[in-house]
């Protein structure tokens, strides 16, 4: 849980590795410095300490004023090496344009209605500057990702944009030389040129079928391109049975927007809900944390706090801490804490987010619905008390979920909901709460019947009830900028 390397690593693995795979070649120019910020949510110093060791190590050079410039240069042979190497992640990044399908149109969608009509014609002329700057052929992904990053930063969910970021970087591949590129053909049969254009005009309609049309068509025409040169290279270069590692999909949708502290209180409170820990009973001293969790004693002391202030427990000087659910309560000034404040944004904004992919991705798995009640009777066979079903549902299904990269993208939406019980403690009425528990055995039951489209209807309403009375609480408490999340 060393957040400060963690994500110093993270970004450096994933630039120092797009440059020697190719997808970053000789002369490409890198983001510039802001936009390496948001795409992975760090600060100006961290990016810079990452550029001080690329230029350090020849892969890049950077002069004032100006984004840096790649001058790595692969070694004899490395084409044969980068080509067995892209080959050996085929399966994922065909999986990648597969969730690109699915996932990106929504969330354009839910962007564009953040948008005033003004904004979307500044899109649009935006999107024609870029065009008219390369070849009429040219419709690779990162040629038009500045605008459609800027368009997913209008909702102000961090979120949006890096699971882009991560499927963009995943989904690119390197011209090989020797081989036509992939990009030279047209990923929309009924679009001459102006991919781009075409696309974002969707969004002016404001119609949510068009921007799936078309979005959908540019995504599945691309990855059909993709595809099309990946047989190509295997032709020329059939992979030995023995070499090449397989590359999988990932995306660390925490990285920069928690605290080590809020992590671990957020894991207690689900633990104490769920009945692990009964009302009164001693929760693990502080030496017994720190070694579970590889962290200071200091962070736990922290998380203890955080539990404290909130009324779950109470922390009594030479006994330790016990649960006090007695004493909970959701104080207003509680939201004056960095800490807090940010994991409550991050629960708000993953739960928006999974409200708006959740449909797409039900419809996806519609022909595995009795895979799914099995899962989902096997989760509940683990967990206990009133929320059991909820949980259960959410588990089995995710197991089920294809793309591979699709059920990543949904894993780590509901790793960052762990607040959601909490909440409920507060934020659901008892009508609102009953309401939850009710569509929760329902699509439970769909399930196990087959009903796949009343499944869907039920998971789809359970998400869009608990955001509506997340943020009308919120709103109550003091934490205004919540009028600004949209429900899909």
């Amino acid at each position: 849980m060393k957040e400060k390397a963690t994500l110093y690593e993270y970004v450096y693995r994933h630039l120092a590795g797009d440059i020697e795979r190719g997808t970053l070649r000789y002369g490409d120019k890198l983001p510039s410095m802001h936009d390496l910020c948001e795409r992975y949510r760090v600060g100006i110093r961290t990016i810079r300490d990452v550029q001080s060791t690329l230029k350090a190590e020849g892969y890049i050079v950077v002069e004032e004023r100006k984004r840096a410039v790649v001058v790595y240069r692969p070694p004899d042979g490395a084409d044969d090496r980068g080509i067995r190497s892209l080959l050996a992640r085929r399966d994922a990044v065909s999986d990648c344009y597969r969730t690109l399908e699915l996932v990106m149109p929504p969330l354009f969608f839910l962007s564009a209605r953040s948008c005033s009509d003004e904004d979307l014609h500044g899109f649009a002329r935006d999107a024609a500057r870029v065009e008219r700057g390369q070849h009429a052929e040219d419709w690779r992904l990162a040629r038009s990702s500045a605008v459609l990053h800027g368009l997913l930063e209008k909702t102000g969910n961090p979120l949006f944009a890096s699971c882009y970021a991560s499927l963009e970087r995943m989904a690119r591949v390197p011209v090989i030389a020797g081989f036509d590129s992939p990009f030279s053909c047209r990923p929309v049969a009924e679009v001459d040129e102006g991919v781009l254009s075409w696309m974002l005009a969707s969004l002016e309609l404001r119609d949510a079928d068009e921007v799936q049309r078309r979005f959908g068509l540019m995504y599945r025409g691309a990855g059909a391109c993709v595809d099309a040169y990946l047989d190509k290279l295997e032709t020329a270069c059939p992979p030995a049975a023995e070499e090449g590692e397989s590359s999988s999909y990932a995306w660390n949708a925490k990285a920069g927007l928690e605290f080590v502290h809020g992590q671990i209180a957020r894991t207690l409170v689900e633990r104490i809900t769920r009945g692990e820990f009964a009302d009164g009973q001693m929760l693990p001293s502080i030496a017994d944390l720190s070694a579970a969790y590889g962290v200071s004693h200091s962070t736990v002391q922290k998380a203890y706090g955080m539990l404290n202030a909130i009324g779950i427990a109470q922390t009594v000087n030479g006994l330790g801490t016990r649960v006090h659910l007695g004493s909970a309560s959701f104080p207003a000034h509680w939201l004056e804490d960095l800490s807090f404040r940010r994991d409550v944004g991050t629960y708000v904004h993953a739960l928006q987010m999974l409200c708006a992919v959740l449909p797409p991705a039900l419809s996806a798995t519609a022909p595995r619905i009795d895979a799914v009640a099995d899962a989902v009777q096997r989760a509940l066979a683990g967990e206990e008390g009133d929320w059991a079903v909820s949980k259960s549902l959410m588990a089995g299904f995710i197991g089920c979920v294809e793309p591979v990269a699709l059920r990543t993208i949904l894993q780590e939406l509901n790793d960052l909901l762990r607040w959601g019980r909490f909440f409920m403690l507060f934020a659901a009425s008892k009508a609102s709460a009953d309401a939850l528990l009710s569509l929760a055995h329902a699509a439970y039951g769909q399930a196990r019947a087959g009903d796949a489209e009343g499944f869907s209807r039920s998971m789809t309403s359970y998400y869009r009830l608990m955001l509506q009375a997340v943020l009308a609480f919120l709103e109550k408490a003091g934490m205004m900028e919540t009028e600004l999340v949209l429900i899909p």
